[in-house]
């Protein structure tokens, strides 16, 4: 079953005012990779914080390709998503609802973040991703000791389909 974004004037892929001549973009890879090259500002500072496991030690993706949407952030091993929305996004919300939803189905957290909060209060918006980030991992991933301990428990090693409250109950 496909999935498709119905999108207004701006959005995923739109052109910034600040971008020079189009480019002819043939997939979603494409945009991303000219995403990553023309960040707004606070795209920027939040990549600089986050960047190289600086955050806490964890990893995060920018643009990061998730079926037919691109993340502005993702940390991929606690499924944890962060949209930094500009003014654009005022006049695409069910847009925006489309998109989080999509992730939320696929198993991801999202957080979202107006770019001016972000700039005018960096240290409130990194301790509410922080706090995310420490809390219980996503009900999807366990830790690779969990699951030794589980697979020594039961003899035999999980199976893809192991979630994380199976192996908490192993112990």
């Amino acid at each position: 079953m496909g999935f498709a974004f119905s999108r207004g004037s701006a959005g995923e892929g739109a052109r910034r005012a600040d971008e020079g001549p189009t480019m002819k973009i043939s997939s979603k890879r494409d945009i991303a990779k000219q995403l990553r090259h023309q960040q707004t500002i606070a795209e920027q500072k939040m990549w600089w914080l986050l960047r190289s496991r600086a955050f806490n030690g964890y990893k995060f993706c920018r643009q990061y390709l998730i079926g037919p949407v691109i993340a502005d952030f993702c940390c991929r091993k606690r499924k944890l998503v962060i949209e930094l929305d500009g003014s654009q996004h005022i006049d695409n919300q069910d847009y925006d609802q489309e998109r989080t939803r999509y992730l939320q189905e696929q198993g991801y957290r999202v957080l979202r973040f107006w770019n001016r909060d972000f700039l005018l209060n960096q240290k409130e918006v990194l301790e509410t991703i922080l706090s995310v980030l420490l809390e219980n991992p996503h009900p999807g991933c366990a830790t690779l000791s969990q699951l030794t301990r589980w697979a020594r428990a039961n003899q035999d090693l999980p199976s893809p389909a192991v979630t994380r409250e199976k192996v908490l109950e192993a112990g």
